[in-house]
């Protein structure tokens, strides 16, 4: 009768009360309605249904409105997350990464279900706080980074100036260390102790050592005014491995139970001036 209404007729039909079979009383109707050509987008379709039971009048469902937008196509887009961090990072699949990587994709779906997937390109920004000594110049291994020296002996005071990567103290007598900043990363080096060496030095050649080399067993003379206040010893690496006072003696033998290698002797005289030369452990 009217060729925008679809009749369905369940003739006969048979279903219980609610009150007796409340999930045996209900029922449905599925069905498919193709739309008429050449809508236009923005158009809406309204629907709803009037339900008969015997004579009784119909029971008005909601209304149901359908508005035609332009379909969704979906892309197979791919994008990447460039992180550089200075520490393992834990990214949106739930994994922790604790070094460079470019491997790792997840797949992620927005509102309209398209999937988009993401390639992780993690940089992890390590910093090599290592130190070489050249002669008397401390040099940074890291390069292209912010440089700031430090007096270890100082309760890590910032030296002024002192801000390029390698760094030659005015006198090369002292404990160094140098905070590197890279990429917003920052670490510190191990400080290098550095102890004043100088063939013309005053007083140097009127210091004995003998033997030298020695087998741990060796004497200390000065032959001078003055006599030996404290006397002590480094390794290369700065580590101090003797540091005794003595009261104010000509000669001081020593038995020292220390590896095999060049240490940095120092001797420190009565009034105060410091003599520095090299001895070897055999």
């Amino acid at each position: 009768q009217n060729p925008a209404v679809v009749r369905f007729r369940f003739d006969p039909i048979f279903l219980p009360d609610s009150t007796t079979d409340l999930e045996g009383s209900n029922g449905f109707v599925k069905f498919g309605i193709q739309m008429m050509p050449g809508l236009p987008l923005g158009s809406t379709i309204e629907n709803k249904a009037a339900i008969y039971f015997d004579f009784n009048a119909p029971i008005i469902t909601n209304t149901v409105v359908h508005t035609l937008v332009e379909p969704t196509v979906c892309k197979n887009d791919m994008t990447t997350d460039s992180i550089t961090a200075c520490e393992p990072i834990l990214w949106i699949d739930g994994q922790l990464y604790d070094s460079s990587t470019s491997v790792p994709m997840f797949t992620l779906q927005d509102a309209s279900g398209c999937d988009s997937v993401v390639n992780l390109n993690f940089t992890l920004a390590e910093i090599d706080p290592s130190v070489d000594l050249v002669d008397v110049t401390l040099m940074a291994l890291e390069e292209n980074a912010a440089y700031q020296w430090v007096d270890c002996d100082d309760n890590f005071k910032h030296i002024a100036g002192a801000t390029s990567r390698s760094y030659t103290p005015p006198i090369p007598d002292g404990y160094f260390g140098v905070i590197i900043s890279k990429n917003a990363c920052q670490d510190t080096s191990e400080c290098t102790r550095l102890v004043f060496i100088l063939a013309e030095l005053l007083l140097e050649n009127d210091l004995k050592i003998f033997p030298n080399p020695t087998d741990g067993k060796f004497s200390i003379e000065l032959e001078a005014a003055q006599s030996i206040k404290r006397i002590q010893l480094y390794d290369l690496y700065g580590k101090k491995v003797l540091d005794q006072l003595v009261n104010e003696k000509k000669q001081v033998s020593l038995v020292l139970d220390i590896g095999r290698g060049i240490y940095l002797l120092e001797v420190e005289t009565s009034n105060g001036q410091r003599i520095n030369t090299k001895m070897v452990k055999k």
